[in-house]
């Protein structure tokens, strides 16, 4: 071999065996974490597991999820009944159990606990919502 071809041969190794600098494209300041809500103290225990029940100044916040065969439900409260509404009949779903979010406003005069039935075309999960409500002077806001 040449001294030049060993030159050349030596560089080509050098250039190779360096690192090339990462492209790292600029990342955008994170966002500011949202600041914390205080939260009501509960107003009474609920059953399923997993819905609370906390006074508001109109009355009561009832929250949780409901379990669902597909997602896309949606919900309804009306006369006293929560109703489940599926996804539109005819349009291709994926059988995955989903949750969804509920949040219904009650009113004041709940007196020591309220029942929600729970109206739905499968034949699982809860049926009703019940809460007892605490009757403590701490709950109230």
């Amino acid at each position: 071999m040449y001294p030049i071809h060993a030159a050349l041969f030596s560089a080509a190794l050098l250039v190779l065996s360096t690192p090339a600098p990462a492209l790292v494209a600029a990342t955008p300041a994170e966002p500011e974490a949202p600041k914390p809500v205080p939260v009501a103290p509960a107003a009474g225990t609920c059953t399923p597991a997993g819905f609370t029940i906390v006074k508001t100044a109109e009355g009561y916040l009832l929250s949780g999820a409901i379990e669902t065969p597909t997602p896309g439900y949606s919900y309804t409260y009306e006369n006293g009944t929560l109703t489940l509404a599926g996804p539109p009949e005819g349009t291709a779903q994926i059988q995955v159990i989903s949750s969804l979010a509920i949040e219904v406003s009650l009113p004041a005069s709940a007196g020591d606990g309220v029942s929600v039935p729970v109206a739905k075309k499968f034949n699982w999960g809860p049926d009703n919502i019940s809460c007892e409500l605490n009757q403590d002077k701490e709950t109230q806001p």
